[in-house]
């Protein structure tokens, strides 16, 4: 890169120079014929300043892959990274337990952007009241949490196997984005039954899955 090159650079917005050097970097594989793998939202340290990280594999001879796959992160609340290591994840038998398995792939496949992070904000749930309890960087460490509305106590992930937190009920671990495909799913299902309510006496005809179109099949 030359002086002038440089100095064009220096002058770039933050997002603007993040993005010229993954769009850098992704060229470089594209011409040399190689694969890369990009995770945007994933920084590392490029001239001290923060870009998108790249991990690319430039490959010699026959290219086995040629497509390009850029995937974003699932944030907390807070936009940082969901780790089992910070206690900020969800966990999906909770999410399950109380939205039903229909409403976790829903609301999966709903957040799911081309590039940018999703944000998913992560609550407990009060094993007493049933009341969400929004999930701070405080709180979310703890072996045991009260719960403001009863005054009841739970215990959480960080409860030792053979203490006294661990004896309390263990509060959930979910998110309100999963609400909204619990929603769905039951206008689905109310739309299924109402349509099954008028079908008596109804026949169905042969149907060659050919002349299906796809969504259909």
């Amino acid at each position: 890169m030359s002086s002038s090159d440089m100095e064009a650079d220096e002058k770039r917005p933050m997002r603007s120079r993040r993005w010229w050097y993954a769009g850098a970097s992704l060229a470089l594989v594209l011409l040399l014929g190689g694969v890369a793998f990009m995770r945007v939202g994933s920084w590392l340290v490029v001239r001290d300043e923060p870009a998108p990280s790249a991990a690319i594999v430039v490959l010699s001879g026959e290219v086995p892959f040629r497509d390009v796959y850029i995937h974003p992160k699932i944030l907390d609340g807070y936009g940082e990274t969901m780790s089992k290591s910070k206690g900020n994840g969800v966990d999906p038998l909770d999410v399950i337990e109380k939205f039903g398995t229909d409403a976790l792939r829903f609301g999966l496949a709903y957040m799911t952007t081309e590039s940018q992070d999703v944000r998913m904000p992560v609550e407990f749930e009060c094993p007493h009241c049933q009341t969400a309890i929004k999930q701070t960087k405080k709180n979310r460490i703890l072996p045991r949490v009260g719960c403001k509305k009863c005054g009841g106590e739970f215990s959480t992930q960080w409860a030792e196997p053979d203490s006294e937190d661990a004896k309390l009920p263990r509060g959930a671990v979910v998110s309100e984005r999963f609400e909204l495909g619990r929603n769905f799913c039951n206008k689905l299902w109310n739309a299924s039954r109402f349509v099954l309510l008028n079908l008596e006496g109804y026949t169905a005809g042969a149907v060659e899955p050919d002349e299906l179109l796809v969504e259909d099949r």
